[in-house]
């Protein structure tokens, strides 16, 4: 049996009867049907397999009411038989497509039984494949040949001056799911991130491990001693810490004592001066300190697969680079200086504020450096479109950095992209809901994953080893702080639970790898040549079609989460497909099936629903395991 996309067959029948009931369509704003999102799997499969409220949109246009316009295109589809036409020479007789009116304006559409078997059997044969198609967006043909577009996302990009925290786990996780979903749809994706590896902030953390790291008081807190006596001072390893903890704590305390310490403050301010100046022994405090910084970032990204770039681009090396930028942009006129000094923007074109590129005492800022590293980025990458993962506080920034480079000649301003998020919020220890602090240990990531995993492994089936019972609780702890940080809606703040993030119970993620691990079960030991061989049509029942529509709506929900850019809607995609293979698996005996067709047929549904959700997950960056 080949596989048939009815949805894309019903969606050019009716374009063929909306161009037959109104033949000035074209005339009036809708030239390329095909861009209309025209025909979707109805929710209510009582009602229809297929629906349309296209009725509503032209019913604008034409001066008539949602019900006039539906009828008379059910009764174009039905007078022409525009269906009978697309069974394939009627061939199929049980593909019974027929369009049906529902007031108070939608068209829905029945297919027959036989298209059913077409679904199950389109997720076998892609198999990894499945889901994936051609997005404008992101791909074209250019004489029949595929031609991807370049997109270069830039996501994570820590402070290092702190250990990572959920805020960071929210960034990477969002960059890497829709880098996930833009391949999906043809694009050819690049990641970047980026290291801000210098200024004050930084120098506050040399000052902290001087000051603060000493193994005796007694120590001077002299660069110069420090360089000739590193074995005075310790080290994460000598204080048996992780890395980012060790970091963090000396940032904080440096930061602490420059405010509370004008003498500190000074020498943190000549530290700055010294590392521009190169001086050597600053350089080697500076490396010794980035390094620690490095170590804790690897470890946690590698924990959770998150390192997963192609660049990593450090301040240190283009921070310079801005203040030619500025000299070109005066001598484009783009620029002016102001009585003081400084540079400043002229954005009036694009709605935007103005804001400085270049103080009045030849200080570059962020936007000064930022500008230099898209240009920089155009350079290695030569991407059609560039994103940026960055939150929302950034906004504004973000459109006078891209409008600039638009000016300058880097880019388009339409081809650079701000991917914003939402604050994380988290209950806090008197039961208020608030903002995630980044010092807050629990918040930390290793040390999140750490108490959730501990969690979960006390829950543990008692027969596993402990060997298992430490992947699987490895797996699902990762598993559940991503699932619930992808769930809500990318703009959207969200409330981060732990006990909730780990039920086996709702919407997360041990709720759905565990009917992951259901129908695994089930097709253990199964023959591959099962899931090629072709069953007898019969009768099918709800949980069989409900699951089977479901898996079909997956190509769909792909298109529009990479439209959007929400991975959310591949998580609320997943949490619908575990609720309807449960249904399924608790209502329709699979192994034990009335006939040795059904028990096949039911196993090929399963087979489906494992590639699906397993194809799924992966945009997650979500592992599974085999048992729980």
């Amino acid at each position: 049996m080949v596989a048939k996309n009815f949805k894309e067959i019903i969606k050019q029948t009716l374009i063929s009867a909306l161009t037959k009931s109104f033949p000035n369509l074209t005339n009036s704003g809708f030239d390329n049907l095909n861009d209309f999102q025209l025909v979707e799997i109805s929710s209510d499969l009582s009602k229809g397999d297929f629906t349309s409220n296209i009725a509503f949109t032209l019913s604008k246009k034409f001066k008539m009411s949602p019900n006039q316009v539906a009828m008379q295109i059910v009764n174009e589809l039905n007078k022409n038989q525009f269906f009978i036409d697309q069974k394939g020479g009627g061939s199929d007789p049980k593909l019974d497509f027929r369009a049906e009116f529902a007031p108070p304006g939608f068209i829905n559409f029945f297919v027959g039984d036989s298209a059913f078997y077409y679904a199950i059997r389109e997720a076998l044969d892609k198999k990894e494949n499945y889901g994936k198609s051609l997005n404008p967006k992101y791909c074209s043909y250019d004489q029949g040949k595929l031609i991807s577009k370049k997109i270069l996302i830039e996501h994570t990009s820590p402070n290092p001056n702190k250990e990572m925290h959920i805020g960071h786990l929210k960034n990477n996780v969002t960059g890497i799911s829709i880098s996930n979903l833009i391949r999906m749809q043809g694009g050819l994706v690049f990641n970047d991130m980026v290291n801000n590896n210098r200024g004050i902030a930084i120098a506050k953390l040399m000052w902290g491990y001087l000051k603060f790291a000493r193994i005796e008081e007694s120590t001077p807190t002299d660069l110069n001693y420090w360089f000739e006596h590193q074995d005075k001072w310790h080290t994460p390893e000598t204080k048996r810490m992780f890395p980012g903890k060790f970091i963090d704590e000396l940032y904080v305390l440096g930061a602490n004592d420059c405010k509370e310490n004008k003498d500190s403050e000074k020498i943190v301010k000549q530290l700055v001066v010294d590392w521009e100046a190169e001086n050597p022994k600053n350089h080697a405090l500076w490396e010794l300190t980035q390094k620690w910084v490095w170590e804790g970032y690897k470890a946690v990204l590698e924990r959770i697969n998150g390192w997963q770039f192609d660049h990593v681009w450090n301040e240190s090396d283009h921070y310079k680079m801005g203040k030619e930028l500025v000299k070109k942009g005066l001598e484009m006129q783009i620029f002016s200086t102001t009585a003081e000094g400084a540079v400043i923007t002229s954005l009036k074109k694009f709605a935007l504020t103005d804001t400085v590129v270049l103080k009045s005492d030849g200080t570059s800022l962020y936007i000064t450096q930022d500008i230099a590293l898209t240009k920089l980025k155009k350079e290695k990458f030569n991407s059609d479109i560039m994103m940026w993962v960055i939150g929302p506080e950034q906004s504004l920034q973000m459109k006078q950095m891209f409008a600039v480079c638009s000016q300058l000649g880097i880019g388009k301003y339409s081809d650079f992209i701000h991917i914003p998020y939402g604050f994380i919020l988290v209950k806090k220890p008197d039961g208020t809901i608030g903002k995630a602090s980044s010092r807050e240990g629990s918040y930390h990531v290793m040390d999140l994953l750490d108490e959730m995993k501990s969690k979960i492994y006390s829950y543990i089936k008692p027969e596993f080893t402990d060997k298992e019972k430490e992947e699987i609780a490895e797996k699902l702890a990762i598993a559940s702080v991503k699932y619930s940080l992808l769930k809500v809606a990318r703009n959207q703040d969200l409330v981060f639970d732990k006990d909730v993030s780990i039920s086996t119970e709702g919407d997360s993620a041990p709720y759905i790898l565990y009917s992951l691990v259901r129908a695994k079960a089930l097709l253990k030991g199964q023959p591959d040549d099962l899931f090629t061989s072709e069953v007898k049509e019969e009768q099918i029942n709800d949980q069989e079609k409900e699951l089977t529509w479901q898996i079909a709506k997956f190509p769909d929900v792909v298109t529009a989460a990479t439209n959007a850019l929400n991975p959310a809607l591949i998580c609320n995609f997943c949490y619908e497909l575990a609720n309807k293979f449960n249904k399924f698996y608790s209502n329709c005996p699979i192994l034990n099936a009335e006939n040795e067709n059904k028990k096949i047929l039911r196993l090929q549904i399963t087979k489906a629903f494992e590639i699906n959700l397993q194809n799924a997950l992966k945009i997650l960056n979500i592992e599974w395991v085999d048992k729980m």
